[in-house]
């Protein structure tokens, strides 16, 4: 079970995450109550809302996923790094001082190799369902 190929872990990620985006589908969708609407335009607006909600948010967190891993909020990280040890007491004599360009270069070296796109594909997909909903929804009214 440790030794995975490379399509498995990639297939797992894709489970998930669209087991994630199921679930959001299932809550956003019953607690519109659908069962209780009387025409299919409104059926289909609710199937929409609960497609699109959890796609977009699929989707950013994906880029977000991406942003960070691209460094983008390494300043935040020196800043609360330096103030932590601010606060430990003696945190400023015991540990060295690094500039920021030293921070961003060990960062640099420890960046894994992940793919994290498997979020926004997936958020897609949700997104283009919700898509299909729109269509139905203004066809029906």
């Amino acid at each position: 079970m440790k030794n995975r190929t490379d399509r498995q872990k990639l297939l797992l990620k894709f489970g998930i995450a669209f087991l994630c985006g199921a679930a959001g589908v299932g809550l956003m969708f019953m607690n519109n109550n659908p069962f209780v609407q009387e025409t299919a335009a409104q059926r289909y607006r609710y199937l929409c809302d609960a497609f699109s909600v959890p796609g977009l948010l699929l989707i950013l967190v994906g880029v977000l996923s991406w942003l960070a891993g691209e460094g983008a909020f390494a300043g935040l990280g020196y800043v609360f790094r330096y103030v932590r040890r601010s606060f430990i007491p003696g945190g400023r004599t015991r540990y060295p001082h690094e500039t920021y360009y030293e921070y961003v270069q060990k960062r640099k070296g420890k960046k894994s190799g992940s793919w994290i796109g498997f979020l926004s594909l997936t958020g897609m997909l949700f997104l283009l369902v919700g898509l299909v909903f729109l269509v139905l929804y203004y066809r029906s009214v």
